[in-house]
C-alpha cells in the first residue's frame, strides 16, 4: 500500500482524480527565447526588480502550453472534425464542408480555450486585431502595465510572448508589480476567512480620496500592505487626517483669497518677503521630489514628499505666518505678495495631488481666483514643472532657523507651565544672520510664540531662567521670575523627582537582583532595562528645569 495525498477542488472540495486524455497544447519554447530576449536587452523591465530573475528563469524553463479546457463556458476552439474522414481543420470562420473530402458533416471540438489563452491578446485585441485599425496603430505598443506578480507568468510574460509573435513588438515597456492587501495577520482578504474590508463601505465612511491616500502611503514598492478588518477607523485614519486637513486648509486659504484677481509671481517678485520665498523654495523641492518619486514607482515616497509640503510646509507654517498680511488692514503690496504665493501654492500642491487625492483637489482648485484663462478641469491641467528661479538655499536656512527658535520658545513655555496667553521675554544670543532673520520674522515669532519682547545678547549670570540651544549653537533664554511661581515650582519639581527615584529605585532592585535577570523572560529583563533608561532620562531634565529655577546650570536640548 502507498499513502498519497488526495487532490481536492479548491471551491468545493470534490476529489479530484486523474487521467489520461488528448489534449490542445502550443509548442512555447521558440516564443520565450524571444521573451527572454526582450528582458535581457531592457525593452522590458521588471519593478521591483527581484521579479526578472523569476520572469526569466520561468522562460528558461518553459513548458509547452495546455490550452484546451473541459469547461462548459468559455472562447470554443476553432477546431472542426469531419464526420466521415476525421480531417481536423483549425479555422478562423466556421467552414461549410470538409477541406480533404467536401463532405458537409463537421463537428467543432467540444473544449473551450483556456482563459489565459484569450487573456494574452489583450493588449492586441482591444484595439480590433487582427484588423489594421487606427487605434491599434496609435496605442500599441503602451508603456506601463499595473498589475499583481502571481499572474506574471499566467498573464504578464504571455501577453509578453504573444505580442513578440503577432506584431514583433513586445506590448508594453515597463510592468509594476504592487503588492497584495492583506489583514493585520499578513493573510489574504477572502470570504471564507471573513477578514475582507469592502472598499465601498470605506468609500461611504471617508471618501474615496481617503480610502486612495491610504493605499498609496503605504504602497512600498512591491511591498504589500496590512489593514485591519476589525478596526477600519484605524487602518484609513492617515487619509481621513490628511483629507480632512486638505480641506480645511483648503477652504481657509480660499476665504483668505477671497473673489478679487491674484496678481502673478511676477508682479509681486519685489514684495516677498522670507517666508514666501521659503515656500517657493521648498515647493520647487516637493515638485522634483514627487517627480522623481513616481517616475521610480515609488508611489509611497510621492504621497510622503506630498503630506510634508502640504501639511507639515504650507498649513503649519506658512499659513500660520502670512494670517497677518492677509488681513484688509494689512499693507497692500505685502498683502498681495502673500495672496499670489498662496494661490501659487494652492494650485500646484492641488495639481500634484490630484492623481491620488482627485475629488477634493478638483473641488478646491476650481474655487481658485486666478488670472487669465485655465483648462476646464484640473484632470486635464498641465503637470507642474519646477522652477529654477525658485530655489533659494539662503531663504531655507533662515527661515529653518526662524522655525527652530518658534519651537524652542515653545517647548520652554510648555515645560515651565507659561499660560496660554501670557506674553514672555526671550533673549537671544545669535550672529549678524540670526538678527536680520529674526527682524525679518518678528511679527510672526513674536504672534507664534507669544512673545512679548527680544533682545539679543547672552544669557546674564545668576538669572533665574530658562535656556536652550538651537541647531547652529545659538542660545535662548527666557527669564522665569513672573512667569511661575519659582517656590512652588521648584517644590513641584522636589517632589516628582523624589517620585521617580523611587521609581528607579524599585527598578535597579530588580535589575540587581540575579535571579531575576536569570529566569525572567529576555523581553521582561529588557523591559526593565528600558524603564530605568526612561527614569533617568526623565529626573536628568526635571533636575535640569531645577537648576534653571535656581539660577544655576541652564538646561541643554
Amino acid at each position: 500500500d502507498h499513502r498519497h495525498n488526495i487532490p481536492r477542488c479548491y471551491r468545493c472540495d470534490t476529489v479530484v482524480e486523474p487521467r489520461l486524455s488528448e489534449q490542445w497544447f502550443v509548442r512555447m519554447g521558440p516564443m520565450a527565447e524571444k521573451a527572454l530576449a526582450a528582458s535581457k536587452d531592457g525593452r522590458v523591465t521588471f519593478t521591483p526588480g527581484r521579479w526578472t530573475k523569476v520572469y526569466e528563469q520561468w522562460m528558461e524553463n518553459i513548458r509547452d502550453w495546455c490550452i484546451s479546457r473541459q469547461l462548459w463556458w468559455g472562447h470554443r476552439i476553432p477546431v472542426w472534425y469531419c464526420d466521415d474522414c476525421g480531417e481536423a481543420m483549425v479555422l478562423r470562420e466556421d467552414p461549410t464542408e470538409c477541406r480533404a473530402c467536401g463532405s458537409g458533416g463537421l463537428t467543432q471540438d467540444p473544449d473551450v480555450l483556456d482563459t489565459w489563452f484569450s487573456s494574452w491578446l489583450w493588449p492586441m485585441s482591444v484595439f480590433g486585431w487582427p484588423d489594421e485599425t487606427e487605434d491599434l496603430a496609435a496605442f500599441y505598443p503602451g508603456h506601463s502595465l499595473v498589475t499583481a506578480p502571481e499572474i506574471l507568468f499566467f498573464w504578464v510574460a504571455r501577453m509578453i510572448m504573444s505580442g513578440l509573435e503577432m506584431r514583433g513588438e513586445v506590448p508594453f515597456s515597463q510592468v509594476y508589480l504592487h503588492g497584495t492587501v492583506r489583514d493585520i495577520q499578513g493573510r489574504k482578504m477572502s470570504k471564507s476567512l471573513g477578514n475582507g474590508i469592502d472598499p465601498l463601505d470605506v468609500v461611504a465612511m471617508y471618501g474615496a480620496d481617503a480610502l486612495r491616500y491610504t493605499l498609496m502611503s503605504n504602497l512600498g514598492v512591491g511591498a504589500d500592505i496590512r489593514l485591519d478588518h476589525e478596526d477600519v477607523e484605524a487602518s484609513f485614519a492617515p487619509g481621513r487626517n490628511f483629507v480632512n486637513k486638505l480641506w480645511n486648509a483648503g477652504r481657509f486659504a480660499l476665504h483668505s483669497l477671497g473673489q478679487e484677481r491674484v496678481a502673478s509671481l511676477e508682479e509681486v517678485a519685489g514684495d516677498l518677503t522670507l517666508e514666501d520665498r521659503w515656500m517657493l523654495s521648498r515647493l520647487r523641492h516637493a515638485e522634483e521630489k514627487v517627480d522623481g518619486e513616481l517616475e521610480a514607482l515609488r508611489l509611497h515616497g510621492a504621497a510622503e514628499a506630498l503630506r510634508e509640503v502640504f501639511w507639515n510646509e504650507f498649513a503649519d507654517w506658512y499659513l500660520e505666518f502670512v494670517k497677518s498680511r492677509l488681513r484688509p488692514e494689512s499693507d497692500e503690496a505685502s498683502r498681495e505678495a502673500a495672496r499670489s504665493v498662496l494661490a501659487h501654492t494652492l494650485d500646484r500642491v492641488c495639481r500634484l495631488l490630484h492623481p491620488i487625492v482627485p475629488f477634493v483637489t478638483e473641488e478646491l482648485w476650481g474655487k481658485l481666483p486666478v488670472a487669465g484663462e485655465r483648462p476646464e478641469a484640473l484632470i486635464v491641467a498641465p503637470w507642474p514643472e519646477p522652477d529654477p528661479k525658485h530655489h533659494d538655499p539662503d531663504a531655507e536656512a533662515r527661515f529653518s532657523w526662524l522655525q527652530d527658535l518658534i519651537v524652542q520658545v515653545r517647548s520652554l513655555r510648555k515645560e515651565y507651565g507659561a499660560k496660554e496667553g501670557q506674553r514672555i521675554h526671550v533673549l537671544v544670543d545669535c550672529d549678524a544672520a540670526g538678527r536680520a532673520a529674526l527682524e525679518e520674522g518678528r511679527e510672526a515669532l513674536e504672534r507664534l510664540a507669544r512673545i512679548g519682547s527680544v533682545d539679543f545678547g547672552p544669557a546674564p549670570e545668576g538669572e533665574a531662567g530658562a535656556t536652550a540651544v538651537l541647531t547652529d549653537g545659538t542660545q535662548v533664554f527666557v527669564p522665569l521670575e513672573g512667569l511661575v511661581d519659582l517656590d512652588q515650582e521648584l517644590a513641584r519639581l522636589a517632589k516628582e523627582i523624589e517620585r521617580l527615584q523611587g521609581q528607579l529605585a524599585g527598578t535597579r532592585k530588580k535589575l540587581e537582583n540575579e535571579a531575576f535577570v536569570s529566569r525572567a523572560p529576555e523581553a521582561v529583563v529588557d523591559k526593565e532595562r528600558e524603564k530605568e533608561a526612561s527614569l533617568l532620562e526623565q529626573i536628568s531634565k526635571l533636575e535640569e528645569q531645577r537648576d534653571g529655577l535656581s539660577g544655576g546650570d541652564a538646561r541643554t536640548d
